[in-house]
């Protein structure tokens, strides 16, 4: 991640990550949508822009995410992270009272 990520939304992105590695905490609230906006988001937030044609050879899933973050065009990798989070804590409001602090 770029060096100008403020240290704070890097820890709490970071905790939102470990949260969505057990995306079932989120059930029937969890869409397909959701999904490939948060795939995109992390992908923004860790690699910045998307750079490169899409590659045509991907199952459908994979190319929604890669459509995804390439429409996120240049975003700032620390917006990336600020979304990502605030699109989780719409989903579940208490969702850090769940992951430990990093």
């Amino acid at each position: 991640m770029g060096a100008m990520v403020n240290y704070y939304f890097k820890k709490e992105f970071e905790r939102a990550l470990e949260y969505m590695k057990k995306p079932q905490r989120l059930g029937p609230l969890l869409t397909a949508k959701h999904v490939i906006m948060f795939s995109a988001l992390r992908k923004q937030a860790k690699y910045g822009q998307f750079r490169g044609e899409v590659p045509t050879k991907l199952k459908p899933e994979e190319l929604s995410v890669v459509t995804a973050w390439k429409n996120l065009g240049d975003m700032p990798q620390e917006r990336a992270m600020r979304i990502y989070v605030k699109e989780l804590t719409k989903l579940n409001p208490k969702w850090e009272l769940v992951v430990p602090k990093l």
